[in-house]
C-alpha cells in the first residue's frame, strides 16, 4: 500500500460516505482492472468526513448502502461514487483522453469548406482555443459529439454519421431518450402499438461502437438497436 491515499466519496439521499484508498489501485479498479477491495483500502473504515476522522454510523451505512459489511460498502462507494484523482493521475488521464478525442474527430470529420481530412494539429489547436473540458473517465468516443459541437465555433467541420434505430419499452424510454440525446442526435421518434418507443439516432461514425456498448451496458436486452447505415 502506498504511503499516500486519496478519497472516494458517494452521497446517497443526503448522507455522505467516504473511504480512503490507494490512488493507483483505486484508479486501476475504476478503469476495469478489478482488484481485491481489501488491498485498495488504506483504512478499513467508512467515514462521513475522512479529513476529520468522522466514522459513518453502521446503521446509516446499512440503510443507505444496503449492507453493514465494510468491504461491500466500500465497493459500492468506489464503483458508484467519485474518485478524487491525484494531479499526476488527472494530467495523464486527461492527456490520454485528449489523444482519443483528436483521433475520433479526425476519423469522423472533414473540412466543411474543402471536404478534405482535418489534420490532428488543427483539431488540437481548436481544442485549446475553445478551452474544452475533458472528462478523464469517459472515452474519447463518448465525448466526441459534445466536443465537435464546441469546436465547430472555430473550425468548420462536416461530421460523418451513422444512423441507428433504437427500440425501448415504455418503462425506460425516457432514460434511453436522454442517453441517445446525450451521445447523438434523435432524428425521429415514434410510440408503437405496444407502447414501446422507437428512435432513429444519428451518432458520429467513430462513436458508433461506444454508443452501442453504452446502450448494452446500461439497458442490456431491454433495448434493441439496429444499425441502419
Amino acid at each position: 500500500m502506498s504511503s499516500k491515499s486519496t478519497v472516494a466519496r458517494l452521497s446517497v439521499g443526503g448522507d455522505h460516505f467516504e473511504i480512503l484508498v490507494d490512488p493507483d489501485l483505486a484508479l486501476a479498479y475504476r478503469l476495469g482492472k478489478k482488484k481485491d477491495i481489501s488491498k485498495i483500502l488504506a483504512v478499513d473504515e467508512i467515514f462521513t468526513d475522512s479529513k476529520k476522522g468522522l466514522r459513518a454510523p453502521s446503521d446509516k451505512i446499512a440503510s443507505k448502502l444496503g449492507t453493514k459489511d465494510v468491504l461491500k460498502a466500500a465497493t459500492i462507494i468506489l464503483e458508484k461514487g467519485e474518485l478524487l484523482l491525484t494531479s499526476e493521475q488527472r494530467r495523464a488521464l486527461t492527456e490520454e483522453k485528449k489523444k482519443q478525442i483528436v483521433v475520433a474527430i479526425t476519423k469522423s470529420c472533414t473540412d466543411a469548406r474543402t471536404g478534405l481530412p482535418i489534420p490532428a494539429t488543427r483539431v488540437e489547436q481548436a481544442l485549446a482555443q475553445v478551452g474544452v473540458k475533458i472528462d478523464p473517465f469517459k472515452s474519447g468516443e463518448e465525448q466526441a459529439k459534445a466536443i465537435i459541437q464546441e469546436i465547430k465555433r472555430v473550425l468548420p467541420l462536416k461530421v460523418q454519421t451513422s444512423e441507428i434505430e433504437v427500440k425501448a419499452p415504455k418503462q425506460i424510454a425516457q432514460k434511453v431518450h436522454a442517453m441517445c440525446n446525450a451521445l447523438g442526435e434523435i432524428l425521429a421518434e415514434k410510440v408503437l402499438q405496444d407502447d414501446s418507443v422507437r428512435m432513429n439516432v444519428s451518432v458520429p461514425i467513430v462513436s458508433k461502437a461506444a454508443f452501442l456498448e453504452k446502450l448494452d451496458k446500461e439497458f442490456g436486452q431491454q433495448v434493441q438497436a439496429n444499425v441502419l447505415k
